[in-house]
């Protein structure tokens, strides 16, 4: 039976009345993340306050860029509603966002994410000027924000109860002992850590936290220490201590925690830190490929000039590899033509000459831009990363030196050649991601 029809309801065996069939809606979320149109968001549905079966176990992620939230079948008078980002782990779900109650017609929510400091609430309202139509179907449109505090909100702040099931078991006690502090509440923006050693002096490491700048441009009221530090997963700190205990580090500088509105949804979720300071090495390399960058011994003048010969031998590769995909493009079309088969063939070979040797010199370039590199690499920055890959925790670490998309797997990290949005950004930092399966 078709919406808007009726059916008969027999009343008594000789009444009948006519009984109408309120056709199911659907809802759709859109988002406009304006910091980062490509974000991987977690999250979860709620329908007249049930969970469908789907979102049960874990959310699931929406490409904010090219995708959207469908909840069909939704009937009429039904109130749907978000979890969003860490709060749609279903141990947290504490805070529904963007709710909407369909009657008449199907519905579309665009949240937009709004920059500054705003007390906007989460609460969709009518818009005309992105009025939409499907079909010759009605459909109500709505906006709603997406400011720092809302975004504040859908990410989830830990306790200290909860730090036993967040580490690993075999973290140190001691070091278990300071992340907790951290969601004790600190009463300062640093974190000495003191382990005692059997045949030595205790071994001293300290964190020091640069205060939350993205937040404070974006987030009308909070507290630092209590509100920032504690929305990051207790697992980043535990390794980020333990590296550095293992690689005899004695300080690390902590650039950013949680944040609203940068980067990745690492941060967002509480998945992600910064470090730009490790002992007195500051990790930055931006002056291979900018001129005007600060000065540091972590790029020498030769490894600038081997890095621009490596940028020629790369040109000179590409122009090969474009010679020789229309060379191989002739020969197949010369195959109809038997008059310019033979100079087609004696033309591919001279190109693929070329082309072998623009690869082999480019890969020798390469490889004497790596042995520079690597000589003025600290064995501190060395030692430290391969202290956090061995973290059971820890799945990404992005650096000036290295990018690495996947520790667990067995492919060796790639160089960071400043180039891609993301080497570039990681050109003045170190970055820990880690993984909690029921977030990301």
């Amino acid at each position: 039976m078709k919406s808007g029809q009726t059916a008969q309801t027999q009343l008594n065996k000789d009444t009948f009345t006519d009984v109408p069939v309120k056709a199911k809606r659907k809802v759709t979320y859109r988002f406009n993340i304006v910091s980062h149109p490509k974000l991987n968001l977690p999250y979860a549905v709620t329908v007249n306050g049930r969970i469908p079966d789907i979102y049960k176990g874990k959310p699931r992620k929406l490409d904010t860029e090219s995708g959207f939230i469908v909840i069909e079948n939704v009937s009429p008078g039904e109130k749907v509603s978000l979890y969003l980002n860490s709060d749609s782990y279903p141990n947290y779900r504490n805070h529904p966002v963007y709710s909407v109650t369909p009657t008449d017609s199907d519905v579309l929510v665009i949240v937009t994410e709004k920059k500054g400091k705003h007390t906007d609430t989460d609460t969709p309202i009518k818009s005309i000027e992105n009025a939409v139509s499907e079909k010759n179907k009605k459909i109500e449109t709505l906006v709603a924000p997406l400011t720092g505090d809302i975004w504040m909100r859908l990410s989830h702040k830990y306790t200290v109860l909860e730090i036993e099931n967040l580490i690993p078991a075999d973290t140190n006690p001691s070091v278990k002992l300071a992340v907790k502090s951290i969601y004790d509440g600190l009463s300062q923006p640093n974190l000495k850590i003191s382990i005692a050693a059997p045949n030595s002096a205790p071994q001293l490491v300290t964190l020091y936290f640069n205060d939350a700048d993205n937040a404070r441009k974006n987030i009308t009221s909070f507290d630092f220490l209590t509100d920032i530090l504690t929305r990051v997963h207790p697992a980043a700190y535990a390794a980020a201590i333990q590296a550095a205990l293992e690689a005899g580090i004695a300080v690390l500088r902590i650039t950013s925690t949680w944040r609203p509105m940068e980067g990745s949804i690492a941060h967002r979720a509480g998945l992600g830190l910064d470090v730009n300071v490790i002992n007195d090495i500051r990790l930055n390399r931006q002056e291979l490929t900018k001129s005007k960058a600060i000065d540091t011994a972590n790029v020498s003048q030769s490894e600038k000039e081997l890095f621009v010969k490596l940028t020629e031998k790369k040109t000179a590769r590409d122009i090969a590899a474009q010679k020789l995909a229309q060379a191989q493009s002739e020969l197949r079309n010369a195959k109809s033509n038997p008059g310019l088969l033979i100079s087609a063939k004696q033309n591919l070979q001279g190109v693929e000459q070329v082309h072998k040797i623009a690869v082999d010199e480019q890969k020798k370039a390469e490889i004497a831009w790596g042995l520079e590199r690597d000589m003025n690499e600290p064995d501190d920055i060395r030692r430290f990363r391969s202290a956090l890959i061995k973290s059971q925790s820890v799945t990404q670490i992005y650096d000036p030196w290295f990018m690495d998309d996947n520790t667990r797997d067995n492919v060796d990290p790639s160089a960071n050649f400043q180039k891609t949005k993301n080497e570039i950004t990681h050109a003045h930092h170190l970055h820990i991601t880690v993984r909690d399966a029921r977030i990301l």
